[in-house]
């Protein structure tokens, strides 16, 4: 008998409201919202855990028609798409062309006196317009990929060592160096002066020759960083300092590497037709072969995808 084995300890139970006491109606009612107020919380969070279970449960296999039934409306994003890859494209190569020659027009016209010295001059900036259509092309592929549920992982040029180390920045700094010393080569200082003099007058306006010109290096830059130039971070390179490539596949979208891609692309069996799920089952890591030397693959590989940007199979 428990009443009479003193080990046995009993609780004694307090009702939450005096049985000899009136009952205030205001209280029950208060503790009957605090109630419905945790049942709902409860239910809520349930609920939530269901049903991001079941989308997991639904989005285990990454398919351009898993994709397609995720996210049907993207009117706004096609416009965007289309827009990049239509008069844009051409509007925004004239405007670079302009904003990279026109203020060099005199200066080029100084140093030419040859075809050599011109030549030396017209190939780096040549080569650098062509890198801004290669590098506005790997924008193209990238935004025609993410209207049907592909991330492109481009090559990551954020830091310093990452835009410097690129081929249209060694452009860049050919040119630069090439007509700062021909500059130096073709002016001619005034004869009265002693050589010291002169000497030192060189290489003042070779100095200001070349801080005149630097605005090449900052316009090229802004082409060759295509996912750390935007002052807020990009989708990018948000899941690139997140650390997580798959925080998106709950919605249907699959992150792949570029040089993965542009793999696919260049080797693929031409005789069989072009489908997405293909390009859905590539790796997000980067192959060995790095694509940041390469100014071809991007034009190749837009010019492709342009004809399937609106295949949903």
């Amino acid at each position: 008998d428990e009443r009479e084995n003193p080990l046995i300890e009993t609780e004694e139970v307090k009702p939450s409201i005096p049985l000899n006491s009136e009952v205030d109606p205001s209280k029950l009612k208060a503790q009957a919202n605090t109630n419905n107020k945790y049942q709902k919380q409860d239910y809520h969070s349930t609920s939530s855990q269901d049903s991001h279970l079941e989308i997991n449960k639904n989005n285990g296999d990454l398919s351009i028609e898993n994709f397609m039934s995720m996210c049907p409306e993207q009117k706004e994003l096609i416009e965007k798409r289309d827009g990049s890859i239509g008069l844009m494209k051409w509007v925004m190569l004239g405007i670079f062309c302009y904003l990279l020659i026109s203020p060099l027009f005199n200066l080029l016209m100084e140093v030419s006196s040859t075809a050599v010295y011109l030549t030396l001059l017209v190939i780096p900036l040549a080569l650098i317009v062509w890198a801004f259509i290669e590098y506005w092309a790997r924008g193209e592929v990238w935004y025609i990929c993410i209207c049907r549920g592909i991330i492109v992982d481009l090559e990551k040029t954020h830091s310093l060592t990452g835009w410097v180390c690129t081929l249209p920045m060694l452009f860049v700094f050919f040119f630069m160096i090439t007509a700062t010393v021909l500059y130096g080569i073709s002016y001619d200082p005034n004869s009265n002066d002693d050589d010291g003099t002169k000497i030192w007058k060189v290489i003042v306006k070779c100095v200001l020759y070349l801080l005149g010109i630097l605005f090449v290096l900052n316009l090229t830059k802004a082409v060759v960083d295509i996912e750390g130039a935007p002052r807020i971070l990009s989708l990018n390179m948000f899941i690139h300092y997140l650390g997580d490539k798959k925080i998106l596949e709950a919605r249907g979208y699959k992150v792949v590497h570029y040089s993965q891609l542009c793999d696919y692309i260049e080797n693929r069996d031409k005789s069989k037709e072009f489908s997405w799920n293909e390009i859905f089952n590539l790796s997000e890591e980067p192959l060995e072969n790095n694509s940041k030397w390469n100014l071809i693959w991007g034009w190749r590989t837009a010019y492709l995808m342009r004809d399937h940007k609106d295949k949903t199979n």
